[in-house]
């Protein structure tokens, strides 16, 4: 059985999930994503409507999640900057070999301060406390 991620964390990737799709989707209807003989197998956007269409965190949606963030970067990197960063984050794995060490290093910082919001029944603002962190204004 897979670990329920807080509701909100989980329902904002998961938006961004349903988002990235929809961008791909409107991509590939101007242009065909193109698929090398690599991946003939795979088909990028019906695995992002499966992971869009998830309802919690497990092995299964975050193996998935992996397969789909590194296939972008390594076959389609035409497309690498329309994928949020915090998905490469939330997916983990071989995805955090395409973010720099700063960068992790800032998540680590949100996942701490989202964490402690949570042991002291705090309500947290990812956003605003991401953009704190990452000095964005």
């Amino acid at each position: 059985m897979g670990a329920k991620l807080p509701y909100d964390h989980f329902n904002f990737h998961l938006s961004l999930i349903k988002h990235l799709h929809d961008r791909l989707l409107d991509i590939s209807t101007h242009n065909t994503i193109q698929h090398t003989q690599n991946d003939s197998d795979f088909d990028l956007l019906d695995a992002l409507n499966t992971l869009s269409e998830s309802d919690q965190f497990d092995e299964d949606f975050a193996e998935l999640g992996q397969k789909v963030i590194c296939h972008i970067v390594a076959n389609q990197p035409q497309l690498t900057p329309d994928v949020p960063r915090d998905l490469f984050w939330f997916f983990g794995g071989d995805c955090l070999h395409y973010m720099p060490d700063e960068e992790i290093s800032c998540f680590q910082q949100l996942d701490e301060a989202r964490y402690d919001a949570e042991s002291s029944e705090e309500p947290f603002d990812y956003q605003r406390e991401k953009n704190r962190i990452f000095g964005i204004l």
